[in-house]
């Protein structure tokens, strides 16, 4: 890579940087649906909270007698959650 002259590099980098997000992007909205219903399954199981970090995709949803939180990322969506006197919350830096 280092023998590549600069401009050509950083093209280079972008263009693989952009493939990578649109690939990771509609991984992450496929798998979405199997991790609302793997916390559906494992709220109907008497777990209170069940909190999952994988597609970067912020949420924070009542479902059966529990609560499926997503923490999103820091990079694109700044958020993250926070339990603080028994309550969980969803926010964005």
């Amino acid at each position: 890579f280092r023998l590549i002259p600069a401009e050509w590099a950083c093209k280079i980098a972008r263009a693989v940087s952009s493939t990578s997000k649109l690939y990771t992007a509609e991984r992450n909205l496929r798998f979405e649906n199997e991790y609302e219903a793997f916390a559906g399954e494992m709220l109907a199981k008497n777990i209170d909270i069940v909190i999952l970090g994988h597609t970067h995709l912020p949420k924070l949803i009542q479902m059966n007698d529990g609560i499926y939180a997503n923490t999103g990322d820091f990079f694109e969506n700044f958020s993250y959650i926070v339990l603080e006197d028994g309550k969980l919350d969803l926010k964005q830096f």
